[in-house]
């Protein structure tokens, strides 16, 4: 039973890193397929992995602590960590909703709709007035820009993808030269 408790408890630690991450593509990119496959995959994860694992951790922490010497109120750290434990379920039980419906949303949204749903980062009401405007980060309105780094490696990729582009192919395989005047 400690096994399938400290699986359970890791997994679910890992299972919200990996929906922090997708929430996180969702907020700092543009491009419109990448936001609508985090917001169905966060949807995924979310009922059908970090639900279900946070349930089983703290199932199988009763089910430890009822069974054992440790008892259910016999040590601080357990009734610190059983606290937790149950607000963190019923914090994730109550966020889930919305993100089932931001996931229906970028299932129907057209491109420009979906630009507005950003991630999961911030709260819905803690958004920018100004969400639709397609460069956010150069909007001066905005309350929630997106973060410099992100607009920066953007910009990277996309002036390294018009070099490449407009590259003769023999001309990256060798150093040219320019005459001196």
């Amino acid at each position: 039973m400690l096994a399938a408790h400290i699986i359970c408890s890791v997994g679910w630690i890992g299972a919200a890193a990996a929906y922090l991450a997708l929430a996180v593509a969702a907020e700092v990119n543009m491009q419109p397929l990448i936001v609508r496959a985090a917001w169905i995959s966060m949807e995924l994860s979310g009922w059908f992995v970090i639900v279900p694992l946070g349930c089983l951790a703290l199932l199988t922490g009763l089910v430890l602590s009822l069974g054992t010497p440790w008892g259910l109120f016999k040590h601080y750290w357990f009734v610190i960590a059983l606290v937790l434990t149950m607000l963190s379920l019923a914090v994730l039980l109550l966020h889930m909703p919305s993100v089932s419906t931001f996931a229906s949303l970028a299932r129907r949204a057209d491109d420009a709709a979906i630009n507005r749903l950003g991630g999961d980062v911030l709260h819905p009401r803690a958004r920018s007035p100004c969400a639709d405007c397609h460069h956010r980060a150069q909007c001066a309105q905005t309350t929630r820009p997106h973060p410099v780094w992100a607009t920066q490696a953007r910009q990277g990729a996309e002036e390294q993808y018009e070099k490449s582009r407009h590259c003769r192919p023999d001309s990256r395989l060798k150093i040219q030269h320019q005459p001196e005047p």
